[in-house]
């Protein structure tokens, strides 16, 4: 199948072309907002449309936090059960998935991920440039781009991390409604 769809007139004259997304990539979590040291998992989807096969799988993520830090981990459990080799990595600042496999329609789970919040702020896991959807053919050279819906810079998902609120807060508070308690008339302790 091609990456580009081809409009006829009844005479069988080509009237324009224009690309097709064949594919679409998303990503979910378990959690869009986390405590400091909570973790949120994240999984990074391939949906293929019908009739179309994919055999490669290159992607390159972003991590993007806007006044946090995370923790990321690939799940080496958490590849598709329809790639024949996974690889994933991570770097201070992008994931890496790499999958094979052979021609494919039925490809879903790219990988899954585990973001720690470190410290308040927001996490963005953002689509990069270098990645790559591809199919295996025939013919030189022996494979050919498959397109999909996202474009580099997408953000696929939004992981807030919010403070958890501190022990001295919360003692503070227990105080300060004891006091009230005890200033009120017939309000002792004991």
């Amino acid at each position: 199948m091609s990456g580009w769809r081809w409009l006829f007139l009844a005479s069988g004259l080509v009237i324009g072309a224009s690309p097709v997304n064949a594919a679409t990539i998303s990503a979910f979590t378990n959690d869009s907002i986390i405590g400091v040291g909570s973790v949120a998992s994240v999984e990074i989807r391939l949906q293929l449309d019908a009739l179309e096969l994919a055999s490669i799988f290159e992607g390159h993520f972003d991590l993007v936090g806007l006044g946090t830090a995370v923790s990321v981990s690939v799940d080496s459990e958490g590849f598709g059960n329809t790639w024949s080799t996974q690889f994933g990595s991570v770097t201070e600042s992008q994931l890496v998935l790499s999958l094979t496999s052979s021609n494919r329609d039925d490809h879903i789970l790219l990988g899954t991920i585990d973001v720690i919040g470190l410290t308040p702020g927001f996490f963005d896991l953002v689509l990069a440039p270098g990645t790559l959807l591809q199919r295996d053919t025939d013919t030189l050279p022996f494979f050919e781009d498959v397109a999909f819906d996202a474009v580099p810079g997408t953000t696929l998902v939004s992981i807030q991390v919010i403070p958890e609120p501190s022990t001295g807060l919360l003692v503070a508070l227990g105080l300060a409604s004891l006091s009230g308690f005890c200033r009120r008339p017939g309000g002792t302790l004991g």
